[in-house]
């Protein structure tokens, strides 16, 4: 990966959920595929929810279960089979799911519609806030590497906060063979903080972005700009596939990113204070690949210094006469 400037405005963090499966084995002492289950977060686009409206994520590179934003959001319920060695290789069919759902007490649940044929119920739980969700399907619909989507709930959540979900699908290597359970698990994050870092549904290794600081300060003369640099390290394997991003809040700053020698990255930071008014600036500079890591940068944009006074020959002289 070679360098190159690229202008990002933080807008919402991609992570996926942490996941957990159960593996149960057949008769023949086979493996059989494990499903996971994952969580899409997204604005709400104004439309009348449906399987189809706001857009699908439809692979996990398309997947956001971190985001900054709040307000009225779509949360997509989807399952992924995690683990394809088994033998022989076949699609999964999804009988039946039951999932409890739970998030802060501060958000509303607005609507929710069921997806992909299935038939069931979504019940309020007495004692906390969340629901159960009990889907079920008549005819089980495959897939092998696709994300399934089950279910979408719209919340108005205005608050930082977890959609939570655990539970159990019933899913079959055939339609009409006998099915079994595995575990499935998941959350989204609305307002993500530094130092998230959760699974892929691909299962990708660990990919933890370290940064070399925690704290920068820049100062930037007034109308013009400035660069500073850092380093990252990447830990964990070196089979990590996930890209390094870097953004933050401020659309002024410019991020150039240079891979070196595996694991270790520079990030160059460019702040344009062409159009922005003397003072001092925060910011977090996200680093992040499967996790995030996060430096606190300072901007001090400098003023614009006080034009020279002009004068004459004149009063120079007055100024400095002698008394002769």
């Amino acid at each position: 990966m070679g360098s190159g400037m690229t202008r990002s405005r933080w807008i919402a963090v991609l992570a996926v959920p942490a996941v957990a499966a159960a593996v149960a084995v057949n008769a023949q002492a086979n493996m059989l595929p494990v499903a996971t289950h994952v969580i899409h977060v997204q604005p709400w686009g104004g439309d009348d929810l449906s399987c189809e409206e706001p857009p699908l994520a439809l692979t996990c590179s398309d997947l956001m279960t971190l985001t900054d934003a709040t307000g009225m959001l779509v949360f997509d319920l989807m399952i992924y089979p995690a683990i394809l060695e088994h033998v022989p290789p076949s699609d999964l069919f999804l009988h039946g799911v039951e999932l409890a759902l739970t998030w802060p007490g501060a958000w509303e649940l607005v609507d929710w519609v069921r997806c992909s044929g299935a038939t069931g119920v979504l019940q309020a739980t007495a004692d906390t806030s969340g629901a159960t969700l009990r889907l079920s399907w008549s005819r089980p619909p495959g897939f092998v590497t696709e994300l399934l989507l089950i279910a979408r709930l719209q919340l108005s959540a205005l608050t930082p906060g977890n959609l939570e979900a655990e539970g159990w699908g019933t899913v079959s290597t055939n339609p009409g063979e006998e099915p079994f359970q595995t575990y499935l698990g998941g959350q989204a994050r609305v307002v993500a903080g530094c130092g998230d870092c959760v699974g892929s549904c691909h299962g990708d290794p660990d990919c933890d972005p370290r940064v070399s600081v925690n704290r920068l300060t820049m100062h930037v003369p007034f109308r013009s700009t400035a660069v500073v640099d850092f380093g990252v390290k990447i830990s964990g394997s070196h089979g990590c596939v996930a890209p390094l991003e870097v953004a933050s809040t401020l659309d002024w700053i410019d991020f150039g990113i240079e891979e070196l020698n595996w694991p270790h990255w520079r990030v160059r930071v460019r702040a344009d204070a062409a159009s922005v008014a003397a003072g001092s600036y925060e910011t977090w500079i996200r680093c992040r690949t499967i996790c995030t890591s996060c430096v606190a940068l300072t901007v001090i944009v400098d003023a614009d210094p006080p034009a020279a006074e002009e004068t004459s020959w004149g009063a120079l002289k007055a100024r400095y006469r002698t008394g002769r």
